[in-house]
């Protein structure tokens, strides 16, 4: 692959488990180099685009998957861990940033991610995540092993060094943007879904190869989407703003602060903002409605780092509105934004409530304890214990350690040679 041509970020992507393989697959497989891990081989068989040798078979159960058992996901991880080092410095050669993607609720990614977290943190290779949550309607066992893995996310984001972005996409919200857009059937739903977070992610970021006068550039989108700790957060909005005075882009912004797809924290308190603007060349001509929604974001975010990108579209005004299609449109990402410990706080509270109720069932009943033990104790009956060797970030194979940065703080230069 031609890095600087197809990929000037110099991305790659890791899936773990089902869900990130069939994100990879929906689309990034045509853009970035890619790797797909998984428990299960049937999984791995039912990947369209990803080339055979881009996938790996971590197998400790024969290769029939995890079963939803997080304990079979971390521990395929840990026990296959010298193969994947192996496949990353073959695959990832010239990659300098690489994504984890992975669905927070099954068993071989929620786990198996934060083993890869802690991979690439030994390896000193700067990293994000890319995670769905499960819907309303799954069992507990998905939102508990959800609570689980979000909890570890966010010890790992304090402890690791390398660990950057956060991308958590809610896939309830997911599906509802999907269905309003229709022209889905019951086979392609999810296809089209992962296609949806495929197009979320590439849409600001092909803008970093386009020239304008006032341009965000590859360094300028790597400043935003990975060089902050934090959540991320994407929109688009389509606007008609003919005939609105200047103040009708700032206006649009609390249109893009809701309506989205993906979980942080609060917004406002993220710490880079890119905002790029496409529309005519003869719309707003002397840029007053441009610069007031600059302002906006100013006075809006404070935010440490603000990227801006203006763009001419290939049509005139009068084209977009003959051809009934919104003349602008704005991009918005917005990153270091704080973890969604109150999504947290409240999927945890949910799996306890739910736990509870199928203790009640239960003709023999026992104090489980508080906190994140009671649903780690859930799930330990479940599944059941499995013996392993002692990792520092394992939920059920031994006590983290406290130094872990500072252990893995080393370079590793052969990887990103």
């Amino acid at each position: 692959m031609d890095t600087i041509k197809k990929n000037p970020f110099e991305y790659g992507f890791i899936s773990i488990g089902q869900c990130g393989g069939k994100i990879l697959d929906a689309g990034f497989s045509r853009d970035y180099p890619v790797f797909a891990i998984n428990t299960a081989l049937v999984d791995l068989q039912g990947l369209k685009r990803i080339p055979k040798d881009c996938q790996y078979l971590a197998s400790i159960t024969d290769g029939g998957g995890a079963g939803k058992n997080i304990s079979v996901g971390e521990l395929a991880i840990v026990q296959h861990k010298d193969e994947i080092v192996k496949r990353i410095s073959t695959l990832f050669k010239n990659i300098k940033f690489l994504w984890l993607v992975a669905g927070l609720g099954g068993g071989s990614g929620t786990l198996g991610l934060i083993q890869m977290v802690q991979i690439l943190t030994e390896l000193s290779i700067p990293h994000g995540i890319i995670a769905t949550v499960p819907l309303n309607h799954d069992g507990t066992l998905e939102k508990s092993n959800c609570a689980i893995g979000l909890h570890q996310i966010y010890l790992a984001s304090k402890q690791s060094n390398y660990l950057q972005t956060t991308i958590f996409i809610n896939n309830n919200d997911l599906k509802q943007k999907v269905m309003a857009a229709g022209n889905f059937t019951y086979e392609n739903f999810w296809e089209l879904a992962n296609m949806e977070i495929y197009s979320q992610f590439e849409e600001i970021h092909s803008f970093a190869n386009r020239a304008s006068e006032t341009c965000m550039d590859t360094e300028d989108t790597k400043v935003v989407a990975t060089k902050q700790k934090g959540c991320l957060f994407y929109n688009k909005v389509e606007l008609d703003l003919t005939g609105n005075s200047e103040n009708g882009l700032a206006l649009s912004m609390l249109e893009m602060l809701k309506d989205t797809i993906y979980i942080t924290g609060d917004i406002l308190k993220g710490t880079a903002v890119g905002i790029v603007i496409e529309r005519p060349k003869d719309f707003d001509t002397d840029g007053l409605m441009i610069d007031r929604l600059f302002d906006e974001i100013k006075a809006k975010f404070g935010a440490g780092a603000i990227c801006k990108g203006v763009y001419p579209s290939s049509l005139t005004l009068k084209e977009t509105l003959t051809l009934k299609k919104k003349p602008v449109t704005i991009y918005l990402i917005v990153s270091g934004i704080p973890f969604p410990l109150d999504y947290l706080k409240a999927l945890g509270e949910e799996s306890k409530n739910e736990i509870k109720d199928l203790k009640a069932k239960e003709t023999v009943t026992e104090d489980l304890g508080e906190d994140f033990d009671f649903i780690k104790d859930f799930l330990r009956e479940s599944a059941g214990p499995k013996p392993a060797q002692k990792i520092d970030l394992a939920v059920f194979y031994g006590k983290q350690a406290e130094d872990w940065a500072g252990k893995w703080g080393g370079k590793n230069e052969k990887i990103l040679s």
